[in-house]
Parts: structure tokens; C-alpha cells; sequence
């Protein structure tokens, strides 16, 4: 079973639809513009973009209701996300509508409402 880390700017729970979601050709010209990124085409019209500077060579995939999705693995992956976030003005967000950040300690996992949970750390910075 996997479980996928989003780079998006839609909540997962919203019924409703973020107008200002990222779009597949706003998601394209950034791994496009990127040349640490090839595309993955198995002919099936959009395209997928590989991280080919990572050794497991991880897909970064498209999903119209929420954005980027990647299986998170490891602090190289996450590093990428928090990256290109940045590049799209989005969030890292888990299937659960976790949250993550980069931190002097590491990758860690919040929730937008405290009540639900205080921060933890999931990756460490040395990993």
C-alpha cells in the first residue's frame, strides 16, 4: 500500500474546489524547466515527470483535484517537494491532510489545526 505526498493548494477534505489549484501546464513548464527531471510517457496523453537525479528515480505524478502526488521515501525526496512548493506557491500535504515543513530538525508532519496534534518530527535531517 502507498501513501502519497501532495504538493498542492487544495485541502484534501474541501468539497469544494480551489480555483487557484495547480494546473497540469503549470505543473509541466516547472519539471520541464528543471533539468533534473525527464518525462515519463506511456503514451496515455499527460505526462509524468521522473526525478532522474534521485538513484530510486521517484515519478512525480499529476491529479487534477489536488496537484502533485509522489510516494515520500526519504529527506532527498521530501527536499525536492519542498522545492518545487515553493516554485508554485503550494504546500506539502499528506493523504490524511497532514501537513509538512522543512525544520532545522527535519521533515515535520503538523496538522493546520492544533488541536488535532502537536508537530512530529518524521524524517530526521540526517537521514
Amino acid at each position: 500500500m502507498s501513501y502519497y505526498i501532495f504538493i498542492t493548494r487544495q485541502n484534501i477534505f474541501e468539497s469544494d474546489p480551489n480555483p487557484d489549484q495547480i494546473t497540469y501546464e503549470e505543473w509541466s513548464r516547472v519539471a520541464e524547466a528543471d533539468p533534473e527531471f525527464e518525462v515519463d510517457d506511456y503514451g496515455g496523453g499527460r505526462k509524468d515527470f521522473c526525478w532522474k537525479a534521485h538513484p530510486d528515480r521517484p515519478l512525480f505524478e499529476f491529479f487534477d483535484s489536488m496537484g502533485v502526488g509522489v510516494r515520500m521515501r526519504d529527506m532527498a525526496i521530501c527536499r525536492k517537494m519542498f522545492e518545487i512548493a515553493g516554485k508554485l506557491f503550494a504546500v506539502v500535504m499528506g493523504e490524511s491532510s497532514e501537513r509538512y515543513r522543512l525544520t532545522d530538525r527535519g521533515v515535520e508532519q503538523y496538522w493546520e489545526d492544533p488541536s488535532d496534534g502537536p508537530p512530529t518530527i518524521v524524517i530526521p535531517l540526517d537521514e
